[in-house]
């Protein structure tokens, strides 16, 4: 009897076992506000996805649907707690708490990892529950509460105290941590996909005129940045053209300050875009212009696709990504006009040198933010929080 018993056991351990990861097969739950529009959802799905293709049972719960959702792995069981963010809207607290419990109860992973406000609703969700916890800190540090009330701020700071583990996008971000009191931090970037490792490198089309933005229509992103810089350039007589894919609560402020500045016709607003790898294609210089960011998607993407990139040098991200001069340019977040000198740089740089940034950018990124680099690198975390 004993025998048999030794049998099974170790028969379940084997069935655990999974040969192409060379790991236990772990039960992997991911938790998110949304599944688009945004850099956390975009890495949510990859990295959903890569956990999936790797042989673990992984789960993805989403507070609302979204009409143009990222698309995710077939093999990732995704639920909704609501079928539109209207509805979501129409659930008190108490209520999406309790779904999400009930939810995690029915599922009973073996870890989770909340993003954004799916974070500290996680820790209230799955209190008392014997399961591993990872937060993951998509923003920069110190403004993790930014857009929180009072109540809200404090659940999200004992999560990040409680959580088993803080995943950190980039190593710029350790020194705005070292006074929290957190657990155990590591640092996994945020995975490049596969599509634009293995696409062909950014063509240059000479004049370089076509400038591209992509990012959720906030204020963070200060925008207004850039429209500045594009109006000094009309004025000195470089004429070029701004595109901006997103959207987001600014959008009619931000068309409203484009024809304010007489610039309808030279800041084109395309709304937002799932994929933005063909659209890249299409133009010259890649803009960003934060107050702040975390790690930001949109940027390690146009690198990846080898576009020249301005980025501002701010609170954290860039400065990770870029070496000013070298695989991309930064200015001092705000600086309109140090902006405009660097894009007429840009315009007036022979294609080849443009094409030679671009080249050292997509090198710079392409390895380090591979998708199996980083997926291996979550599969790594939650096995060592498990053992």
């Amino acid at each position: 009897m004993l025998l048999e018993k030794q049998q099974e056991v170790h028969g379940k351990d084997e069935m655990k076992k999974d040969v192409k990861s060379k790991t236990y097969r772990m039960k992997i739950c991911f938790a998110i506000g949304r599944l688009t529009n945004g850099g956390a959802e975009r890495a949510v799905s990859i990295i959903a996805g890569g956990l999936a293709d790797k042989g673990h049972e992984v789960y993805l719960y989403v507070f609302a649907k979204s009409p143009a959702d990222y698309a995710v792995d077939e093999r990732v069981k995704i639920q909704y707690m609501c079928n539109s963010y209207e509805d979501y809207e129409k659930i008190p607290f108490t209520g999406r708490v309790r779904r999400f419990r009930k939810y995690l109860k029915e599922i009973s992973p073996d870890a989770a990892a909340g993003f954004i406000q799916a974070g500290y609703a996680l820790y209230i969700a799955s209190f008392g529950m014997k399961l591993k916890r990872a937060a993951s800190l998509r923003t920069s540090p110190g403004k993790r509460n930014a857009k929180l009330d009072r109540v809200r701020t404090f659940l999200n700071d004992q999560w990040f105290r409680s959580a088993d583990a803080v995943v950190l996008q980039c190593e710029g971000q350790r020194m705005y941590t070292l006074a929290e009191k957190w657990k155990h931090v590591v640092v996994i970037g945020n995975p490049l996909s596969e599509k634009i490792r293995q696409a062909d490198m950014h063509p240059d089309y000479g004049m370089c005129r076509n400038l591209v933005m992509a990012g959720r229509l906030e204020k963070e992103k200060n925008y207004p940045m850039a429209f500045r810089a594009v109006k000094m350039l009309q004025k000195s007589g470089t004429d070029v053209r701004l595109h901006i894919y997103g959207i987001g609560q600014e959008k009619d402020r931000l068309k409203a300050l484009a024809a304010r500045y007489g610039l309808e016709d030279r800041i084109i607003f395309h709304g937002w875009a799932s994929d933005m790898l063909p659209k890249y294609k299409k133009y010259d210089l890649f803009l960003m212009t934060s107050h702040y960011e975390g790690m930001p998607n949109a940027l390690i993407e146009a690198m990846g696709a080898g576009m020249l990139c301005i980025s501002t040098d701010c609170p954290t991200g860039p400065s990770d990504l870029i070496q000013n001069g070298v695989n991309g340019y930064l200015v001092k977040a705000g600086d309109a006009e140090s902006l405009a000198r660097l894009i007429r740089k840009a315009v007036s740089m022979k294609p080849s040198e443009r094409a030679a940034v671009g080249v050292r950018a997509r090198e710079s990124v392409i390895t380090e933010y591979a998708c199996g680099k980083i997926i291996d690198k979550w599969e790594a975390l939650f096995q060592e929080l498990l053992e």
